[in-house]
């Protein structure tokens, strides 16, 4: 699907995360401690196990959300577009930051 995240550019976010976080900062000194203390001090943190389809069906299945995406289609569409054109070829740490 065009405007999607790939997987590896969902991981490339992660990375880049990571690095701002705390290789840049000097915090660690190399790419994979950098990538460890972010997925344990925000990823895994946050994340709370459950079934595949369970959060689909009572978080993003639901009417309030359905009718919040249909009133904003057009608002969702230029955010992607902007993000997703070719002008430029990979999501920057800049990006990345700004959604920070």
């Amino acid at each position: 699907m065009s405007g999607s995240v790939t997987r590896f550019e969902f991981l490339e976010i992660l990375i880049r995360c990571a690095k701002a976080r705390y290789l840049l900062n000097g915090i660690v000194h190399n790419h994979s401690d950098a990538l460890t203390m972010f997925l344990k001090n925000f990823v895994l943190k946050n994340y709370k196990e459950e079934s595949w389809d369970t959060f689909r069906e009572t978080h993003l299945w639901t009417q309030e959300n359905s009718d919040l995406y249909t009133v904003n289609l057009e608002g969702i569409k230029k955010v992607l577009e902007y993000y997703h054109k070719p002008r430029k070829p990979t999501f920057t740490r800049d990006d990345a930051l700004s959604l920070i």
